[in-house]
């Protein structure tokens, strides 16, 4: 479960492993409804990628997971896109796990 992460710093591969499988399960949980994840992915230390619903895109990425006290629950970069070649689209912005889903709406619907 995500919530077992919070302030966990990871510094082992196979638990960075399990924490990308269990934040895209928090993803797919957490996005709005006909919302789709169309790009995932993972770096050796952060985990970036793009949602999509209908013509809208939003971009994501969480901060390097290797220090547990940049809080990576509260510091998910979050933001509009044209497409997921955008890597410079729309104002960051910053949100945590629980109010993912809701900026992610909001987004979507601008």
């Amino acid at each position: 479960m995500i919530y077992d992460w919070f302030s966990k710093k990871i510094t082992d591969y196979n638990d960075y492993q399990k924490f990308t499988s269990d934040f895209r399960k928090f993803l797919n949980k957490n996005i709005p409804e006909g919302a789709e994840i169309v790009q995932y992915s993972t770096s050796s230390t952060f985990i970036s990628g793009f949602i999509r619903k209908g013509d809208k895109y939003v971009f994501f990425s969480t901060v390097d997971m290797r220090f547990g006290h940049l809080r990576w629950e509260e510091n998910i970069l979050i933001r509009k896109a044209l497409s997921t070649k955008d890597y410079i689209g729309g104002e960051n912005q910053i949100t945590d796990c629980l109010s993912f889903k809701e900026v992610c709406e909001i987004l979507l619907k601008n």
